[in-house]
């Protein structure tokens, strides 16, 4: 049994997964980097009485924060869990507290605009995925979430917590041939579980080599026939192949997270 979703797991998820694909998508889609060209602000997300993280905007880059600075040009604030899962789930009321910056209103509807446009890569649907272009950027912010959402799950989830115990120790790095820097890590390390995208600290103890991006895509969606393409050579893995197994079992369950359940059909 896995167990029922902890609200404060999303809360991090969110926070901690999903924001750092920003600094991605800044850097990877022309049209992100051209809404924040020029910018120089920092922004807080938080949980009341709750330690927060920072989006640090600077000339059409942004770099993520596991921490929030004292004095930021924006500061949102959310009341629970619940509070600030529901405003990321697309629910605007009630919106969140800005406790600093709320007359900055051309930057906020422009963080709104980003967010979306994260938001809509991030879940690849309708035709976005027909574009070449689109599916490495959506391919390559999958792969970043899945790194450091296994982190958060290390940390807040009991069922990925159970998983993770009953796993060797090592570092696992998932990477996409072909991509520059296309290189998610996670260190599982029972009390200092650490998480990263590009280049790890050390050798990783297990690697998982995607053979190019579509082949990368395709698995994202959790389309692929993975024996066969491991076959084939589409996918390879190198090292300690049951830290690789037990990973894989821990990404399904941030599927059960950030994946909307379906909804009922209703008669017409």
């Amino acid at each position: 049994m896995k167990g029922p979703l902890d609200p404060r797991a999303l809360s991090e998820l969110y926070m901690r997964a999903v924001l750092p694909c920003l600094s991605e998508l800044a850097l990877q889609d022309e049209v992100s980097g051209a809404m924040i060209a020029g910018w120089k602000s920092d922004f807080t997300f938080r949980l009341l009485q709750h330690l927060g993280v920072t989006l640090d905007f600077r000339d059409g880059r942004i770099t993520h924060h596991p921490f929030r600075v004292l004095y930021p040009d924006i500061d949102f604030a959310f009341l629970s869990e619940r509070h600030l899962n529901e405003f990321f789930d697309g629910k605007i009321w009630p919106p969140p507290l800005i406790m600093r910056g709320v007359w900055r209103i051309g930057k906020l509807k422009a963080f709104s605009a980003l967010a979306d446009r994260l938001e809509k890569f991030l879940e690849g649907k309708g035709d976005l995925l027909n574009d070449p272009a689109n599916r490495r950027i959506y391919t390559r912010l999958n792969l970043m979430l899945a790194g450091f959402g296994l982190k958060v799950l290390a940390e807040y989830d009991p069922f990925s917590q159970a998983i993770l115990k009953s796993l060797p120790e090592g570092l696992a790095e998932f990477t996409i041939g072909g991509q520059a820097g296309a290189t998610t890590w996670f260190d599982n390390r029972a009390g200092n579980y650490d998480a990263g995208w590009g280049t790890p600290p050390r050798q990783a103890d297990v690697t998982v080599r995607f053979s190019d991006i579509e082949v990368a895509c395709i698995a994202l969606q959790d389309k692929s026939d993975t024996l066969a393409d491991v076959g084939l050579l589409k996918i390879t893995v190198d090292g300690l192949v049951p830290l690789a197994d037990g990973l894989n079992v821990v990404m399904e369950r941030l599927r059960d997270y950030l994946e909307p359940p379906p909804q009922p059909k209703t008669r017409s």
